[in-house]
């Protein structure tokens, strides 16, 4: 015990010291001796205050390795099967009654130290060493059903993100025997039916055909299952998702309902889904809602390219298409590329419009761009829509001239200040024409490079 004291004042003086007075020093000082104190004992009582402050002692100081092995040694005596089976049972030849209050302490002490395993693998990138401590706990019956099924599924998680399909699906096995609630069965079952389209979508993936008909059926499959089940809308709008941008890849025409099918599970996940403190509902943050803006644009952008001609009215009625997506869907991804879409209708007209209506006409395209250029500078979108855009921008500052264009762009709210209105210099936008060689004045240093977005 005098050991164990010891350690106790060395670790306390490691927590309250300042960094870089000695704090490492003390960590590992306080590290060693209760480690010295686990080895002396490690099935003894004290054990796992011995066992868990060495192991966060030495990750203190980055020496995860050394946690790992504290560990490994604390599970190893004190989850002993034969110790816990005496204190669960007794043990008549040796006078010794059932235990049940420390049987439950021990299994609760060994599962803290298996999940703190399980995360210093992680932390250590051990990924592979992770699953398998995950998948262990899986499987250890006398740890509660609740512990048994997270550490299925993050054992899943892991072996599919690493290729692991046959381990996965063990411990998806695991997990089914457990009494998942239908939440969870829905979560690991789309795990499942990920797996193909995860594969594919990593790298070259999609130039597989066979993988990709392969991940298609998997989620076409898991989609049908479920789709009576609202309280499984977010797995569902991840694998209309997936579907779609399968088919589309794959020149299959099918990809229109998928992505109508994916705005519909959109709606059908904001309206059922959960809510964060605020009350917003999930299905509006990213990726899902770029989900849903994505599937809008594509089948809109579609009918607007195909088009033989474009007359007023149907500018208009799909610029209002575009609008209902821009306040529908807050995607920092595809609300610019919406905006921009809007300027580009506007542009495409301007060879129709009387000399009466063209001020006005110049004005609401150049505030279009200019919009989806500030957004996009904001949240670094590099569309091609948005490219198109800000070449566009460059086109009509030779056309307007910079005297017009002021007017315009300061004319324009600030998308990102909504308080403010936005700025403009001469040639702001001229400056930034692919391909364009800016002529200096003879002595001028040559310009600062652009700042990327």
């Amino acid at each position: 015990m005098g050991l164990m004291l010891r350690a106790r004042q060395r670790f306390e003086q490691a927590r309250i010291a300042s960094v870089g007075d000695g704090k490492d020093k003390l960590w590992l000082e306080a590290a060693a001796m209760y480690e010295a104190a686990l080895e002396a004992a490690p099935a003894r009582d004290e054990a796992p205050e011995a066992a868990m402050n060495s192991a966060f002692a030495y990750k203190q100081t980055g020496k995860f390795d050394r946690a790992i092995r504290i560990y490994t040694r604390f599970i190893s005596a004190y989850g002993d099967d034969a110790l816990l089976k005496r204190l669960r049972l007794g043990d008549p030849s040796l006078g010794l009654a059932p235990d049940p209050r420390k049987y439950a302490e021990r299994v609760g002490f060994l599962g803290d130290a298996y999940d703190a395993l399980g995360t210093a693998h992680f932390s250590f990138f051990d990924y592979q060493r992770s699953a398998e401590v995950y998948q262990q706990i899986a499987s250890i019956e006398r740890f509660e059903a609740e512990k048994r099924k997270i550490a299925a599924k993050n054992a899943m998680i892991l072996y599919s993100s690493m290729g692991q399909r046959d381990r996965a699906l063990a411990s998806y096995q695991v997990l089914r025997k457990l009494s998942p609630t239908p939440d969870e069965k829905a979560s690991a079952d789309f795990l499942v039916a990920d797996y193909d389209h995860k594969k594919w979508s990593g790298a070259g993936g999609e130039g597989d055909p066979k993988l990709r008909l392969a991940a298609e059926a998997q989620l076409v499959t898991f989609y049908q299952s479920y789709r009576n089940r609202p309280q499984s809308a977010m797995y569902l709008l991840e694998a209309a998702h997936g579907v779609a941008r399968m088919k589309r890849s794959g020149g299959d025409k099918d990809y229109r309902t998928w992505f109508k099918n994916t705005v519909l599970a959109w709606e059908s996940y904001r309206a059922r889904g959960p809510r964060g403190r605020d009350g917003k509902a999930e299905a509006l943050s990213s990726p899902h809602v770029d989900y849903a803006a994505e599937a809008s644009y594509a089948l809109l952008d579609e009918e607007i390219r195909e088009a033989s001609s474009i007359s007023a009215a149907q500018a208009d009625r799909w610029a209002r298409a575009l609008e209902h997506i821009v306040n529908t869907y807050p995607s920092v991804e595809w609300v610019p590329v919406a905006i921009a879409r809007q300027g580009s209708l506007l542009d495409a007209l301007r060879h129709t419009r009387k000399e009466a209506e063209l001020a006005a006409a110049d004005r609401a395209m150049v505030g279009r761009y200019v919009t989806a250029l500030e957004l996009a500078r904001k949240y670094k979108n590099h569309h091609p829509a948005i490219q198109g855009a800000a070449v566009r921008l460059a086109h009509f500052t030779d056309v307007l001239g910079d005297a017009r264009m002021r007017e315009y762009v300061t004319g324009t709210a600030d998308p990102v200040r909504p308080t403010s209105r936005l700025t403009y210099g001469d040639g702001q936008y001229a400056r930034g024409r692919p391909g364009k060689i800016q002529v200096l004045p003879a002595g001028l240093p040559p310009p600062l490079p652009i700042v990327p977005w």
